[in-house]
């Protein structure tokens, strides 16, 4: 089987075309969601010229490098806290990856819920290293100790435009930046932010609870 054909089997919309495959979940009847209108668009696929309602993010999947690249990037120019772009070594693996990212669940490691399927590039098992070694701090902590980071970086990387930045540089930094929500399955007033770079983990905790 083309695996491509997997994606449209588990019900995806791919769009192909200039070697790209566009790829875009369908909201299910009644749910709220935004539309999206491929007139125009250059395609192999009977999905072309049509509007649907989209109930998650549009992905890409191109080969590039000797790599099929699965990205999911909406910011400019990123990344935003949920954007990654990740390679494969082969369209099979790519493919899994697209579907465990619409059709997946988070990974449960202890009380938490990690979602590894809505970010790709994590090594399972170092994730699961930083979370056992996470260090618990309050609310107020965690918001000052992010301020603190993001000023440091605006005073240390003012503005650049080259493409090594934006493309290499920038992204790497971001993400030691930005952080991935995991809730806890037990204690819902306790939340679980593991850094995308995945070289550490807070539990942060309501200013109003008790030291332990």
């Amino acid at each position: 089987m083309n695996p491509i054909q997997r994606l449209r089997d588990a019900k995806l919309v791919v769009i192909a075309g200039n070697g790209i495959y566009r790829i875009f979940k369908p909201a299910q009847e009644h749910e709220a969601a935004d539309e999206f209108n491929f007139i125009g668009w250059s395609s192999d696929t009977p999905e072309i010229n049509t509007t649907i309602k989209l109930s998650d993010r549009r992905g890409l999947l191109y080969f590039e490098n000797e790599l099929w690249i699965f990205r999911v990037w909406d910011t400019t120019p990123g990344p935003g806290p949920e954007d990654f772009a990740y390679g494969y070594q082969d369209l099979d693996q790519a493919v899994s990856a697209v579907l465990d990212f619409y059709e997946g669940a988070s990974t449960p490691m202890g009380t938490w819920l990690v979602p590894l399927n809505r970010h790709p590039y994590l090594d399972i098992e170092a994730v699961r290293h930083v979370v056992g070694q996470a260090k618990t701090i309050t609310q107020s902590a965690f918001y000052d100790l992010k301020e603190d980071r993001s000023a440091k970086f605006a005073a240390e990387n003012p503005a650049d435009t080259s493409q090594e930045w934006v493309t290499l540089e920038r992204p790497r930094a971001m993400m030691r930046l930005q952080f991935i929500n995991c809730p806890n399955r037990i204690n819902v007033r306790r939340t679980l932010y593991l850094r995308r770079d995945a070289a550490e983990a807070y539990i942060v905790t309501p200013d109003d609870e008790p030291s332990a």
